[in-house]
Parts: C-alpha cells; sequence; structure tokens
C-alpha cells in the first residue's frame, strides 16, 4: 500500500493523448493512427525500429512534481513534503500514462489510395483515488471518529500490448477519404480493478476502545506479472495466449475547396486473457473488527498478533480466472479550413475512454507548408481541465530522410517539473516523395492538400506558393469557362 501511494504522488503524467497534433499532419505519415483515412502526402515509408515514432504522454490531475517539496527557510534547502499536495487535491484524482513505440512501420501510395503495416508496441497506466484516501494514509483515521471513509473511487488499471496493424485509406472521389486498419493484438501484461468497493468506519467506545467495520470488496484482474520476477524480454514478447482484435476506422470530407469535416474511432477491440492469470478477491465481504485480546506477560509479540487478526479480516484470496478486457479506444471529430493555400487553421476534439472512464480533449491549431522540406504546427489545447498547454509540431525532411518532434506541452520543454501534462512525440524515417508526372498529379489533385507532390527538377521552377496560384488560376477558370 505504501508503495502504491508513493506512486500516486511522485508519479507524473505522460500522456497522450495525444495524437492532438498528429491529427491531420499529412507530412508525418503516422498521421494514420488518430485517422485511418488521412493519405499522406509521401507515396513511400519506411520506419525502423523504435526511432521512427516514440510517444510518451503524461497526466496529473491535480499536482506537479515540485509541489511535492517545499524550502526549508533555515537553509533553503528541498524538503520532501507529501503532506502539502493535499489541499490542492480534488475530491477525485488521478494520473495517467501513455506510451506508444514502433517496432517497425511501412506504408506505400497506390493509385488513389495509401496501404499501411505497422507493429507498434503500446502501453497504458491509470491510477484513480479519492482525496479521503490520501487523508486517511498521511493524517490516519482519528479525525474520522464515528465516520464513513468511502474508498470505492480507487482504481488501478494497467495494459502493455503488442498491435500487428493493417490499413488502407482511399479517395473516393467527390472529395471524400475512407480508411478502415485491422489490428491484430498480443496481450502482454495487464491490471484490471473490476470491483472496488471498500468503506471503513472507526468507532470510539465509552472503554476508549477503537473498532472497524465496513465493507472490503475487491476484485482484481492480472495476467503476465509473475514474468516480471525473472525478466526476460523473449520470453516476455513471445508468451503465449492473450489475443484480442481491434479496428479503426474514418472519413475526410471537402465540404468545400477550403473546409474539411473530419471523423474517426481508433482502437475499437478487445483482448481475452487466458495465460500467466493471477485474480486477487476479497474473502471476507464485511469488516468487523474489535480487537484482539493479548497476554502482554507471556512470550508473545503482541504487534504480530494485531497485524495476523487485520489480515484475517482482510484476507485476499488468490485464483486464476480468464478475462476480457477492452483498450483505450479514442475519437476524433475536426473542422479545418485554408487560409491563403498553403495555412489551415482547425479545431479538433478528441475524447479517449477506457474501463468506465474518459478523458476529454478539445485543440485549436495552425498549420504551414513553408517548403516542400519543412512543415510547421501549433496548437492550444484544454486537456483535461488543464489550460496551460501550448503545443508546437516541426517536421524536417533532408532528401528521403525525415525528422519530427511534436509536443502538445511546452513547459514540458523549458520547466519540466512544474508541469501536469507532459507530452513529446518524436521520430526519423524514410519518407519518399515521388517525382510525378504533372497532369497525373492535377487529375488526382485534393483541394484540401494543394502543395504538388513532386520534385520540380528544373532550376528555373516557380516557387511553391507561385505554383499552387497557378494552379487555383487554372482551374479557376475552367469552372467559369464551364458555367457559361
Amino acid at each position: 500500500m505504501t508503495v502504491i501511494l508513493l506512486s500516486m504522488m511522485i508519479l507524473p503524467n505522460l500522456k497522450g493523448q495525444d495524437d492532438l497534433l498528429l491529427y491531420n499532419f499529412r507530412e508525418v505519415p503516422q498521421t494514420l493512427y488518430s485517422n485511418p483515412s488521412m493519405i499522406p502526402r509521401s507515396s513511400f515509408a519506411f520506419g525502423l525500429p523504435v526511432i521512427s515514432s516514440f510517444q510518451n504522454n503524461i497526466f496529473n490531475s491535480a499536482y506537479s512534481f515540485n509541489d511535492l517539496f517545499h524550502s526549508r527557510k533555515e537553509d533553503d534547502s528541498l524538503v520532501f513534503d507529501p503532506g502539502g499536495i493535499i489541499p490542492m487535491l480534488d475530491v477525485d484524482n488521478h494520473w495517467s500514462v501513455h506510451s506508444a513505440i514502433d517496432l517497425i512501420f511501412l506504408g506505400i501510395k497506390v493509385n488513389r489510395g495509401y496501404l499501411s503495416f505497422a507493429v507498434r508496441s503500446k502501453a497504458y497506466a491509470r491510477m484513480k483515488y479519492p482525496k479521503t484516501l490520501m487523508e486517511f494514509a498521511w493524517y490516519g483515521n482519528s479525525r474520522y471518529i464515528e465516520e464513513e471513509l468511502d474508498f470505492s473511487e480507487t482504481a488501478v488499471d494497467f495494459q502493455h500490448y503488442l498491435s500487428y496493424r493493417m490499413g488502407y485509406a482511399v479517395n473516393v472521389g467527390g472529395g471524400l477519404e475512407l480508411g478502415l486498419a485491422i489490428k491484430v493484438l498480443k496481450g502482454l501484461s495487464v491490471v484490471e480493478t473490476e470491483t472496488m468497493d471498500v468503506r471503513l468506519r472507526t468507532d470510539f467506545d465509552e472503554d476508549e476502545l477503537f473498532s472497524f467495520s465496513g465493507r472490503n470488496d475487491i476484485l482484481i484482474n492480472t495476467a503476465g506479472l509473475d514474468q516480471f520476477d525473472a525478466f526476460s524480454p523473449g520470453d516476455y514478447l513471445t508468451a503465449e495466449g492473450n489475443s484480442g482484435f481491434a479496428f479503426d476506422v474514418g472519413l475526410n470530407w471537402e465540404m468545400s475547396p477550403d473546409f474539411l469535416f473530419s471523423l474517426s474511432f481508433t482502437d475499437v477491440g478487445y483482448i481475452h486473457w487466458s495465460s500467466g492469470l493471477k485474480t486477487y478477491e476479497s474473502a471476507n465481504k464485511n469488516i468487523d473488527f474489535s480487537g484482539v485480546e493479548v497476554d502482554l506477560t507471556a512470550d508473545e509479540n503482541a504487534l504480530d498478533v494485531y497485524l495476523d487478526s487485520l489480515n484475517n479480516v482482510f484476507e485476499i484470496r488468490e485464483d486464476a480466472i480468464p478475462f476480457t478486457t477492452g483498450i483505450p479506444t479514442h475519437f476524433y471529430l475536426g473542422a479545418f479550413y485554408r487560409i491563403r493555400d498553403v495555412n489551415h487553421i482547425g479545431m479538433l476534439f478528441s475524447t479517449r475512454s477506457y474501463n468506465g472512464y474518459s478523458e476529454n480533449m478539445i485543440s485549436l491549431s495552425y498549420d504551414r507548408q513553408f517548403s516542400r522540406s519543412c512543415a510547421f504546427k501549433a496548437s492550444y489545447s484544454v486537456i483535461n481541465n488543464t489550460f496551460d498547454n501550448l503545443g508546437i509540431g516541426l517536421s524536417l525532411r533532408l532528401g528521403s530522410v525525415q525528422g519530427y518532434l511534436m509536443t502538445e506541452n511546452l513547459i514540458t520543454l523549458f520547466l519540466p517539473l512544474n508541469a501536469r501534462h507532459h507530452s513529446i512525440h518524436a521520430g526519423i524515417l524514410i519518407n519518399v516523395f515521388k517525382n510525378e508526372d504533372r497532369s497525373e498529379i492535377e487529375r488526382n489533385y485534393s483541394n484540401w492538400y494543394p502543395y504538388p507532390d513532386y520534385d520540380v527538377p528544373a532550376s528555373d521552377a516557380p516557387g511553391l506558393e507561385e505554383q499552387i496560384r497557378r494552379y487555383w488560376e487554372k482551374k479557376l477558370k475552367e469552372e467559369n469557362e464551364g458555367g457559361k
């Protein structure tokens, strides 16, 4: 319990949600992860293990790491003071950690569509807890005599799994793009809080004796945790059983040449856990403890007798029962508007839900394509009632080698210990932009992404904005002539 409470206080929140900046950032092929209908600009992309996409997101709802310390007046030294955060807590609190790493990524443009394959390692952890739990742990139960403490909003959830993803996005015409990705999942380890009905009442009678009563209904499912005792990466990644299935689906609709509507659901699926199981369930659902009688004159350790009696009251029994869990599911709804060809502004609403809990986000963004080799994106986001999330994303390309870096909270880069929300997504990959025939480009041109995805070989070729201006001037002339 002590370890759990300390982790609740110390762990910052790695969070993603993540993918707010990646959404509709088509210079980066992994934009498909947030919407499988987003056709990247490149014709071919290959990601090396780990370095092609590394993502970590952390979130703490109540405090930052620095809030756990205060400066001592005598010598200005820092003092660890976990009790100092208690006034900052809400009635219900949580922290969450999200991590995703590409083991491999491959994408290729096929006619009017884009085919992609990826193997990803994904992990998610979340703990929610009431303020009363922290108060009880720090102050003890003396201030709650003849009151019932309810810890039922406490839960610990963790998942780690591999995702084998195959996706296809296609431009079906009429300004409509559709996409679907199918995923085969392999569960590696999990902790799921299925039931947590814990209530405790402390009474103090006329004989000045404490007694406890309440409810102790706990059911926690786990799998794959035994392997951490003697950890072997090979055995961990190749363990049998624990299979699942998921899918992503999305669409983009150009409602006008300058306005794009977008919608997607990702990670809709489940994992059935059948290997490496351990289930922990309380044996006694009702608590009634009035103390123990100990003969202090005898050769007997009073503390051990007391703890043994408590252990009998709060007894936990183990079992191995197969179970099924969902995975964190994302929903995105966005609208984007083009300003002067190479500038775009957008609004994106996103929610992630898992095991009855949801995290909501809304983001305003601006992006600009400075050249074929440089793209920039900035955002302001409200994430789980935090309002200090200024984000930036940058994509740079040198030949066929592309690098990108994104964060949804700049405070992470400059004042990491003061931030409640930490976010980073970075990668390096091979990304090839094909030198296509100009007439073919015009036949399959996307109004939303008007930048030519070919390289003009002539040294006297016009600049990017001039090419765009000429293209739309020609299109407007054709439309006017067609209307006569």
